[in-house]
């Protein structure tokens, strides 16, 4: 809090210095609206940026894409340091298609409530909108490559965001304390969130990072107290413990990472780890092939992806109950020690329809009390009359075998009661 406050302070301080400079500027000329807006030449002359001028900006401001100066057309291309800073009484802002470059706290503290950045912008300067208390809304164009740290940092009342699709960087603090931000979609086109980027997001629900990203820095969600469902790109190879520290609603996890979910967790105790050990509801999505040991180990809830084709050992240890969706139509390997008969004895597998059969008479799969169909809406379908199935399999003398022996042997079924059978 501490730093906040302070951060705070620097900022109106700087703020009141741009009243105490000359009000230097080339060109002050009005807008369609008879809006008087100020301009600066630059790159020699041939184009021009908006600054701030003798009087603050107020209400709506439209910046024209062209301003004729004694005859002659020039672009505004630019927006100058600090050009709208601390104008709480400008209420809305159109940046032009000719802007390319949004540079640090060019809108700063002004009482917008809406900005779209149109996609001849290619970045976003730091702070460019932080403590923009009034914004709700805002939209990236596919230009911009690059959020600056603390953009938008302090905007508490930001609901709504959309990243363009050419963002790669996410910088440090960019989004900090958007109190209100409901659910956030990250494109896959960035490969690197930076630290605390969305810390104290308060509101979030629901977050899917995309395929791209690689790197997220320490602490990126922390605090997302609202923070129900994640789904993580396929990509990202290592989740700092940090990045979700006090995500206290996090309830299911998708993970699309083959290098993490087949990571051998032996020595760390499983993925839960990323997510303070909270979260016991985990999807696996397409493309992974394989299950690392302890991988989910303390997991209630999984659901398998079609691609799986191997899982290690002690998956689901210190379990008694899980209930676990595979959706692979050819059943995937396992170890000796995938599922342990603790795990098995009341809980619940639902495969594809095509498979019930195979995965019912297969160990250790065949060891779950219940077996059921998936339906093609990815619901299991009801078993009021299901009837017994097998869950082990015996030879005479009571040890326990992998599957059925020709001959006399003993199978153990899903109410508790055990029969001879003949294999031929």
């Amino acid at each position: 809090m501490m730093k906040k406050n302070w951060f705070h302070l620097l900022f109106i301080l700087s703020l009141c210095m741009i009243g105490q400079n000359a009000s230097a500027f080339d060109v002050e000329a009005p807008n369609a609206d008879d809006v008087t807006i100020y301009y600066n030449y630059i790159n020699d002359g041939t184009e021009l940026e908006v600054t701030h001028g003798v009087n603050s900006y107020w209400g709506a401001v439209n910046i024209p894409e062209e301003v004729t100066v004694n005859g002659q057309p020039f672009k505004v291309t630019g927006i100058e340091k600090r050009a709208f800073g601390g104008c709480w009484g400008v209420t809305s802002v159109t940046i032009p298609n000719s802007v390319t470059t949004i540079v640090d706290e060019a809108f700063g503290g002004t009482g917008i409530t809406s900005i779209t950045i149109p996609n001849s912008v290619t970045s976003i300067g730091e702070f460019a909108f932080g403590d923009c208390k009034a914004l709700a809304s805002v939209s990236i164009g596919n230009g911009v490559t690059s959020i600056g740290k603390q953009a938008f940092r302090f905007c508490h009342e930001l609901t709504s965001v959309t990243i363009g699709n050419s963002v790669t960087t996410i910088g440090d603090f960019a989004f900090e304390s958007c109190d209100k931000l409901a659910s956030l979609t990250i494109p896959n086109s960035v490969t690197t969130i930076g630290k605390y980027a969305f810390e104290d997001c308060l509101d979030l629900a629901s977050v899917v990072i995309g395929d791209g990203v690689t790197t997220i820095g320490d602490g990126a969600f922390k605090h997302c107290q609202s923070l129900t469902f994640l789904s993580i790109g396929s990509v990202l190879a290592n989740i700092n413990e940090s990045v979700f520290d006090e995500c206290l609603s996090l309830s299911q996890v998708e993970l699309t990472s083959n290098e993490i979910v087949s990571k051998d967790y032996s020595a760390d105790s499983s993925i839960g780890k990323y997510f303070d050990n909270r979260v016991h509801d985990f999807i696996i999505g397409e493309g992974v092939t394989a299950i690392g040991d302890y991988a989910f180990n303390g997991c209630s809830k999984l659901d398998i992806s079609s691609t799986v084709c191997r899982m290690g050992k002690n998956v689901f240890s210190r379990r008694a109950t899980i209930d676990v969706i595979c959706r692979a139509t050819t059943i995937p390997e396992t170890d000796e020690e995938t599922f342990t008969s603790n795990n098995l004895r009341n809980s619940t597998l639902h495969v594809p329809e095509v498979s019930l059969e195979a995965y019912r008479t297969t160990a250790p799969w065949s060891g779950f009390k219940n077996i059921l169909p998936i339906t093609t809406t990815g619901v299991t379908a009801p078993t009021a009359t299901q009837q017994p199935i097998v869950t082990g399999h015996y030879d005479l003398s009571g040890r326990h075998t992998s599957q059925a022996q020709r001959g006399v042997s003993i199978v153990k079924m899903s109410d508790g009661t055990t029969k001879k059978v003949v294999m031929r």
